[in-house]
């Protein structure tokens, strides 16, 4: 810019030297000389004030000279225009400071008259932008910057006022941005003014409004009704809960109405009179309002009043005197002001009043004050009252009394504070203050309560005094006080007296049950030194029990202890002796030892545990035998037979000890804190494991046993050095366990030694060898019983097998050679399929190269299940694993490289899980390979099953001739065809893919058709399902939609019941630690969305009720919470009820919540009228209702129904039967749909019916039994009273869905042997 101005001046300059260089040549002389640089000067000023490029160019050159004045200011302007001299219009104008907006405006436009300045007027024609960006903090910013280090001296001549007067001022839309007020809205302003105008009064008239907000409107104006005398008028208005509204916590229904009105009268320049007439506002509850009359000095500044009455409600109070750089002279006077109007400002204090009569006098830096102040009001809820009367005089501020009470504390100060010599003599008594409250006093001045909330009690007395400098006083303190923190209780008292450089603590002591603790010494705050005593004492002393402390259950100390901490505070020396002994559980024990020494070096001298359990006893110890293996074997020792000289000899001082029912553990040596570093030695006998979690370890709660040790630990905390001798004895799960061996780390190597573990006598696990650096050689021995281990595998299978393991590893940890195998042996219970035969897997793995070889096989008897091989390149993982990284360097990902081939014959696999229920048929192959990281691997194969088939036997449902393909690849993932039949005419296809995309969760798209499907085959459900799910989304949110129709459906409601309830036998398992909930989290990132249509040929069957039912069930929620929600409408049937026959006349099942209702009504007709029957409720809560015409009481219809008579003519023993159905039925329930119910159970069959008929010979009975054998085949006998065919018997035995074969007996009345049917049924 600066280059095209100085091309544009060159130029003009260029044409006025040749002007100039001919005007030479004709003049001469001094004159000359003179003319021409006037003449030029004339030139320059015609161009840059005349003409409108020259008046652009002049502001541009402007801004820039202010870009360059002011440190971190930006213009940017985008079209500007200059009509006139004194005219400006920017299309944009956008002033930044420090990269912060400080504001914008768009159509900018602007004009003053330049003459008027010249006469020290200032004349603005219009201030126009249609919109204006303030932003109010950077612009304090930049004023902070521009204000002078070196301030202009004070003068006391008058400020007089400019000559001022805008025309029109117009802003469309102006926003001003304040990080105070987050929520000001924008406005649209207008207005005109006019200050000492020549021949023109003086005025203002200003209107605000809000833009599309809550109608917020200001009107100022301002009139001259003569010369030097001012009317200022003022409306301001709001809807309710507007801006202001909510700034001033007005309530929520009020809308805002202000107004303001006052007099300025100018006395003399710079000396105006204000008489305020009205000055009204509304303030949260309240009505505010202002008079009187006071005179303002604009320079120096001053006010004066002789008395100003401020009113709020009803309430009056006064202000008056004078206030200005000379200092300040008042009398303020308030009658009960309401505090609740300064709740803008301050939320501590809740409602009350504020009364005070003061005098406030003197300089405004250090004023004198004296009168009295009266405050109620409440503090978080609790009544607080503060008075106080207080007097200065001659720079001595007197104290009289300030009395502070709060809930039920009071709080006591007087004395004085001498301004001028600087100096305090103060004292304050507290008493009666709570623990609570002074939480409560504290957070209101800090974000969360300093003290604890298990800790409560009371302050009784506290008395402080302090006298002297106020820069040293000198300073007593007295404290007695009664803490309580969970269950403890105490006495706590206390002495101090120094000053601000120095504190003697002369009593410190605490006192309660079991416990007491006291303290005495200096505390140098001058020197940064430290010089304290302090003495603990404890007898019976339970932690757990009253402080709440968990870890320490079963702990009582008695104890009597004494520590000196001196020293400078960066670095305290502390000496103490310790002497405890007590309980801990089933043990009594004793501690003792000495420590010494500061943050460089601490000195622990012989700090020893003893146990004791109970009196010395010569009983034979928990399992500890002596120098010889603790590991029983049956057979040949896994890895050695007797443990080292070093654990031999722990074994047997642990077995002299535990003769004597003791145990100890010994810490000895020094710590060195800042250098990170020790040099202790460890020993210990019989210690019980329990004492681990003292310090915090989590242990299962079957777990118990003592551990012997000893060691040494020397070296850095972070590259520690150490050897550990251990033998350890107990119980896991009530069986025995034991542990030992020795254990060394020195220089990076790590050494095992004869480190063997054994539980529950047969599962043991041994290791012996060394790993560093640059070695390895390790030997991994093992076996066990599956029983006792956490393995998914059938009952039978885990009761009667075993696992064995044995692993080499030899070489280096960045290339070793690898060698082992797992071995797991059973068999089959003899009453399962398949059983007596053995089962067998086996995982065996080597080295070979780079690589390491594994090989997977199982088998049946003579059958082999399955066979895998697969390749890991083993070498590069490694080698990133032993790779040293730097100190918060991230670890890389991890190679991956493996190659696997397998087959598996499914009908041998299904005996590995349970025969009797599955049924597997098959070839399974597979190829996988994968690439990548472990991560994020790259897999690449196959899984293919040919010819297969399933089958669930305890439901029937049967798969069959499986066919399955799919592919994988890094991107996808794709079923290739999947289809099975049902071996009727059902079939299921199953297509779909996985989408792997590089930062986004994997793409599901899975479709599953069904056709006719048999899959539901049990006796009491039988159908086919057909329709379409489609399963899409991504593994972290997916949705399941689709339409499912059973059709055909039949339920047997006698099926679902059953003849009894099995009993199963409950044993409780002990559980190490609280039952943890599994995590589903691909089951609840599935959304379900499945509509299950029956539409016809849906029938429910059974127990006296024949039925179709047609509806809709939507199944919502998550494939791990569904919530099932629709109904079924029963279009037809019949039920039995009470031995009689019920035409369905309506009904319905409703779900909601996955709970289910039904509503059933049903009519009975007979001879005389009929019977309506109306079933309603859900689960076990079913109620039935009955009802006739015509109308009858209950026991007439129960009669006609269980009888088919009238109540007066009904026998003894059918009145004994109607009140136990009558009862029955009151009594609600599944029960009183079928009275019989009771009965069947109690005899073990399926079905149980009595008939009832009326013949000529009289009424005729007849009762059936029926069981079914198998779910196929049901047997049926009946005994009637009919003489001609009192017995009767039947078998149904079920050859397909729709084919049943059925024997007969025959009648007396018959000949032959009775009779064989064939049915063919089939439902519409």
């Amino acid at each position: 810019m600066w280059q095209s101005l100085r091309s544009l001046l060159s130029g003009y300059l260029k044409s006025l030297g040749v002007l100039l260089r001919s005007l030479w040549q004709g003049l001469s002389g001094r004159g000359s000389l003179v003319f021409s640089l006037f003449f030029v000067v004339l030139l320059a000023v015609l161009f840059l004030l005349g003409t409108e490029p020259g008046r652009i160019a002049l502001t541009r050159m402007a801004l820039m000279t202010a870009e360059e004045v002011v440190e971190g200011l930006d213009i940017e302007t985008g079209a500007l225009s200059s009509p006139a001299l004194g005219s400006w219009e920017f299309e944009r104008l956008r002033v930044d400071f420090e990269q912060e907006n400080l504001t914008q405006a768009e159509n900018l436009a602007v004009a003053v008259d330049l003459t008027a300045l010249i006469r020290g007027r200032i004349d603005i024609a219009h201030v126009r932008a249609d919109t204006l960006r303030l932003d109010n903090d950077t612009l304090t910013r930049l004023l902070e910057t521009l204000v002078s280090e070196d301030q202009p001296p004070q003068t006391s001549e008058p400020l007089s006022l400019p000559t001022v007067r805008i025309s029109e001022l117009h802003i469309g839309r102006l926003h001003v941005l304040d990080e105070r007020l987050q929520e000001l809205p924008v406005f649209s302003v207008d207005g005109s003014a006019s200050l000492k105008w020549p021949d023109t009064p003086g005025g203002l008239n200003l209107q605000v409004y809000e833009v599309d907000g809550s109608q917020l409107r200001l009107d100022l104006s301002a009139s001259e009704r003569e010369s030097g005398a001012v009317t200022v008028e003022l409306d301001l208005s709001e809807d309710a809960r507007g801006f202001l509204g909510r700034l001033l916590q007005l309530p929520e229904a009020q809308a805002l109405d202000a107004e303001a009105k006052f007099d300025l009268r100018e006395q003399d320049s710079g000396k105006w009179q204000v008489e305020i007439g009205t000055l009204s506002l509304p303030l949260v509850e309240h009505r505010f309002a202002l008079n009187g009359a006071l005179n303002l000095t604009l320079s120096p500044w001053q006010v004066d009043s002789s008395g100003l009455t401020l009113e709020v409600d009803e309430t009056r109070h006064s202000i008056s005197g004078s206030v200005g750089d000379g200092g300040v002279d008042a009398e303020l006077q308030l009658r009960k002001l309401p505090l609740s109007i300064s709740r803008p400002w301050q939320d501590v204090l809740q409602g009350g009043w504020l009364s005070a009569d003061l005098s406030v006098r003197g300089p405004l830096a250090l004023p004198e004050v004296s009168g009295v102040i009266d405050l109620s009001t409440h503090f978080r809820q609790r009544p607080l009252r503060l008075q106080g009367r207080l007097e200065t005089e001659e720079k001595v501020l007197t104290v009289h009394s300030a009395n502070l009470e709060y809930a039920d504390a009071a709080l006591e100060a007087s004395g004085q504070v001498d301004l001028g010599r600087e100096t305090i003599d103060l004292e304050g008594l507290l008493a009666g203050m709570t623990v609570a409250e002074l939480n409560e006093l504290a957070t209101a001045f800090t974000e969360t309560a300093p003290l604890p909330p298990q800790l409560s009690g009371d302050v009784e007395r506290l008395k402080v005094k302090a006298t002297g400098p106020w820069s040293n006083p000198a300073f007593t303190a007295e404290l007695q006080a009664n803490p309580a923190y969970e269950a403890f209780t105490a006495r706590l008292s206390a002495a101090v007296e120094g000053d601000l450089k120095s504190v003697k603590v002369s009593q410190l002591k605490l006192e309660g049950e079991g416990l007491s603790l006291g303290a005495t010494g200096v505390v140098d705050i001058d020197g940064q030194t430290l010089n304290m005593k302090l003495q603990v004492a404890a007898q019976e002393f339970s932690p757990s029990e009253a402080l709440g402390l968990s870890a320490t259950e079963g702990l009582v100390i008695t104890l009597d202890s004494s520590a000196v901490v001196s020293g400078p505070w960066k670095n305290l020396r502390i000496t103490s002796d310790l002497t405890s002994s007590g309980r801990y559980r089933q043990y009594r024990y004793r501690l003792e030892g000495a420590a010494a020494g500061d943050l460089d070096k601490i000195e622990l001298d012989r700090m020893r545990l003893e146990l004791y359990a109970g009196e010395p006893t010569l009983a034979e110890p928990l399992s500890l035998r002596g120098p010889q293996s603790l590991i029983l074997r049956d057979d040949e020792p896994i890895k050695g037979g007797y443990p080292p000289e070093a654990v031999a000899g722990l074994a047997a001082e642990s077995e002299q000890l535990g003769r004597a029912g003791s145990a100890w553990l010994e810490v000895d040596g020094i710590v060195e804190p800042r250098k990170a570093r020790a040099d202790l030695t460890v020993s210990g006998r019989n210690i019980p494991v329990s004492l681990a979690q003292l310090a915090g370890v989590e242990l299962p709660p079957s777990l118990e046993g003592e551990v012997s040790l000893d060691g040494e630990l020397t070296g850095p905390f972070a590259r520690p050095e150490g050897t550990l001798n251990l033998l350890a004895v107990g119980l896991f799960r009530r069986e025995p366990w034991h542990l030992q061996g020795t254990i060394a780390y020195a220089s990076g190597a790590l050494q095992l030694s004869a480190v063997e573990l054994v539980w529950a006598a047969e599962n043991q696990l041994s290791a012996e060898g060394s790993i560093d650096s640059k070695t390895l050689q390790l030997d991994l021995r093992g076996r066990g019983r599956l029983a006792d281990l956490p393995v998914d595998l059938p009952a039978d299978i885990r009761e009667n097998g075993s696992i064995e393991l044995w692993a080499t590893a030899s070489g280096s940890p960045d290339n070793p050679e690898l060698a082992g195998e797992l071995v797991i042996n059973s068999q089959r219970a003899e009453n399962v399929r398949g059983g007596g035969e053995p089962l067998g897997l086996s995982l065996q793995w080597q080295t070979r190269g780079d690589n390491l070889e594994l090989s997977l096989g199982a088998s049946h008897g003579e059958r082999q299940a399955a066979e895998a091989d697969a390749v890991l390149e083993v070498t590069p993982l490694l080698k990133q694993l032993t790779t040293p990284r730097a100190e918060g360097e991230p670890a890389p990902p991890l190679p991956l490289r493996l190659e696997s081939r397998g087959t598996a014959d499914l009908s041998v696999v299904a005996a590995f899980i349970d025969p009797d229920i599955h049924a597997l048929r098959g070839q399974l192959n597979f190829s996988l390979d994968a690439d990548g990281t472990l991560a994020e691997p790259e897999l690449e194969g196959g899984i293919e099953l040919q010819d297969g088939s399933y089958e669930h036997r305890p439901t029937n449902t049967r798969l069959r001739r499986i066919d399955f393909l799919a592919r994988l690849t890094p991107e996808r993932w794709v079923i290739e065809r999947a289809r099975a039949e049902d071996g009727e005419r059902g079939s299921i296809n199953l297509g779909g893919e996985v989408r792997f995309a590089a930062e986004s969760a994997p793409e599901l798209d899975f479709r599953l058709r069904a056709e006719k499907a048999q899959l539901l085959n049990t006796p009491a459900v039988r159908g086919a399902i057909s329709g379409n799910l489609a399963l899409t989304g991504t593994t972290e949110a997916s949705l399941l939609e689709g339409s499912l129709t059973l059709r055909p459906l039949t339920v047997q409601i006698e099926q679902m019941i059953g003849s009894s309830v099995p009993e199963i036998d409950v044993v409780e398992v002990e559980v190490d630690g609280p039952p943890v909930e599994k995590s589903r989290p691909f089951l609840d990132s599935i959304a379900l969305a499945v509509q299950v249509v029956l539409d016809q040929q849906s029938y429910v069957r059974g127990l006296g009720l024949d039925s179709e039912l047609v509806g809709t069930v939507a199944v919502e929620g998550t494939a791990a919470k569904p919530r099932a929600a629709g109904a079924l409408r029963i279009v037809r049937g019949n039920f039995d009820l009470l031995g009689k026959r019920f035409e369905l006349q309506e009904g319905q099942i409703q779900f909601e919540n996955n709970v289910a209702a039904v509503y059933v009504k049903g009519r009975h007709q007979y001879t005389d009228g009929e019977i309506i029957a109306e079933i309603s409720g859900s689960g076990d809560d079913i109620d039935i209702t009955f009802s006739s015409t015509p109308a009858a009481a209950q026991d007439e219809i129960f009669a006609q129904l269980l009888f088919g008579k009238q109540l007066a003519d009904i026998s003894p023993l059918q009145a004994v039967r109607l009140v136990s159905v009558v009862r029955t039925l009151q009594g609600g329930g599944a029960a009183a749909f079928d009275p019989v119910a009771k009965t069947r159970e109690l005899l073990g069959v399926d079905t149980l019916d009595v008939q009832s008929e009326e013949t000529d010979e009289g009424d005729q009975y007849a009762l059936s039994l029926g069981k079914y054998i198998t779910n196929r085949i049901y047997i049926e006998l009946q005994r009637s009273t009919d003489p001609l065919n009192p017995w009767e018997a039947k078998m149904q035995i079920e050859l397909r869905r729709n084919l049943n074969l059925q024997f007969k007996s025959a009648d007396e009345s018959e000949s032959g042997a009775g009779s064989v049917e064939l049915q063919w049924k089939r439902d519409y």
